[in-house]
């Protein structure tokens, strides 16, 4: 996947991008999901791998290998964890259980997402990388 983004800060390693979502997330079917709260921007943190400054317009590649497991991790894993800890407390027959068992399950999903996160990050696995400068 590829976007259009602005470097709005910049340090020595690393720098923040402003990416405005393209035309294609629009006609996707689950662009609300990914946009909820209707901003059409979100920002991401990558390596600098090519000389760049603040204010430049640079093309950003999202692999798409990594784009699906941040929709599994994100979306996917909390409802599957989440409905599994309300079965067994449906199974063990108490209300109270369904709920515990539930809050739990999604907490444990929040806590695998976080770690797989830093395990990226920390191996410097090319989740997005910055392709090149667009010329204005």
């Amino acid at each position: 996947m590829i976007e259009k983004g602005k470097v709005i800060k910049l340090s020595e390693k690393k720098a923040t991008i402003l990416i405005s979502p393209s035309s294609k997330c629009g006609n996707c079917a689950n662009a609300n999901i990914c946009n909820w709260n209707a901003k059409n921007q979100r920002t991401i943190e990558l390596p600098v791998t090519i000389p760049i400054n603040e204010g430049d317009d640079v093309i950003v590649e999202i692999s798409p290998k990594y784009h699906f497991l941040s929709v599994f991790l994100i979306f996917l894993l909390p409802v599957i964890l989440l409905t599994a800890g309300v079965v067994l407390g449906i199974v063990l027959q108490r209300d109270l259980f369904s709920f515990i068992f539930g809050s739990i399950g999604f907490i444990l999903a929040l806590g695998i997402a976080k770690f797989v996160n830093n395990r990226l990050t920390k191996t410097g696995s090319k989740v997005a990388k910055i392709v090149r400068k667009v010329s204005n």
